[in-house]
């Protein structure tokens, strides 16, 4: 019963975040008119997603659950304020070298070369990879780009996102 409450809590959580957290750092002022923007301020917001959006991972419910919620949030919002302006998009990262989830899933090098041959263009993606496509999605280049939940993954989610540990 215990692990069920922190779950729930958990779920409840990044929704509840992700909602707060577009809002304030958008500076949208929701009325019942519609939204607003703050004017001469460029709109742009970005959810960092997670793979368990798209695809079921045993033992995260709670995660499957949360990231398919902030990925609804983001194409939700998109449709609330596009009219004034605001972009929101998703960034869904698949296995990252080099972070502690990583170190956590394939602690040696048997298990991460199992994550690598499960990954289409046989690496796993480091930081700058998931930041380059959110600067892309924040700039002058996307500006007719908003609701996407885009995968930065290597092409790991339309293989399956298997973990290729076993």
């Amino acid at each position: 019963m215990t692990r069920l409450f922190s779950h729930s809590l958990t779920l409840a959580m990044a929704l509840a975040s992700a909602t707060a957290v577009a809002q304030l750092k958008i500076g949208v002022i929701a009325s019942s008119t519609g939204a607003t923007a703050v004017v001469g301020i460029p709109q742009v917001t970005m959810n960092i997603s997670a793979p368990q959006a798209l695809h079921p991972f045993p033992m995260q419910v709670h995660v499957c659950a949360a990231k398919a919620g902030v990925d609804m949030i983001t194409r939700t919002l998109a449709l609330e304020w596009g009219a004034a302006g605001v972009r929101i998009n998703s960034v869904i990262p698949g296995p990252i070298d080099g972070t502690e989830g990583m170190a956590r899933l394939a602690p040696n090098e048997a298990a991460r070369q199992g994550v690598i041959a499960a990954v289409p263009m046989r690496r796993m993606s480091t930081p700058r990879d998931v930041a380059d496509a959110c600067l892309f999605l924040a700039s002058d280049a996307a500006h007719y780009i908003t609701g996407a939940v885009l995968p930065v993954d290597g092409g790991w989610a339309v293989a399956g996102a298997r973990m290729g540990l076993g």
